[in-house]
């Protein structure tokens, strides 16, 4: 969004500049401090402008893949293929807040909690919560190491 705004902006600064350069040549004895300080600020806002153009785009997270394989195991069935894409975040969330509630949350739930996190493409949190899975019991059969 804000590459469209700065190429407006910076035409905008070039008009302003314009007009000033054109008020000192057509009333050269009024120049002002004002003035010098407005050509100096137009010309480094300017400058800036043209720079914030070239900047790059933030690039997408590459997907990660989780240290998990369900297919180890006889206790896990992944729920999440059920759930449609738009609802992912939103199970997420709910998923989280839920399980959150509880005293004491099994490992499960941890591992339910970075499969939804993963498949809503919030890498961060699915690596978090499939730390603390690990840590309530490192030796199940579906870590991969």
């Amino acid at each position: 969004m804000w590459k469209l705004k700065f190429p407006l902006f910076t035409l905008k600064l070039i008009g302003k500049l314009g007009l000033t350069f054109g008020q000192l040549i057509f009333f050269p004895l009024e120049i002002t401090r004002l003035m010098v300080v407005n050509l100096l600020l137009t010309v480094c806002l300017i400058a800036l402008g043209a720079g914030l153009i070239w900047l790059p785009n933030a690039q997408p997270q590459h997907a990660v893949k989780l240290n998990i394989s369900l297919e180890n195991s006889q206790e896990i069935v992944p729920v999440y293929r059920t759930i449609k894409n738009e609802q992912l975040s939103e199970v997420f969330q709910t998923y989280r807040t839920e399980t959150l509630k509880k005293n004491f949350i099994p490992q499960a739930d941890y591992i339910n909690l970075a499969i939804l996190a993963h498949e809503a493409q919030q890498y961060e949190e699915a690596n978090k919560y499939l730390q603390l899975a690990r840590f309530i019991n490192p030796n199940r059969d579906f870590f991969i190491d």
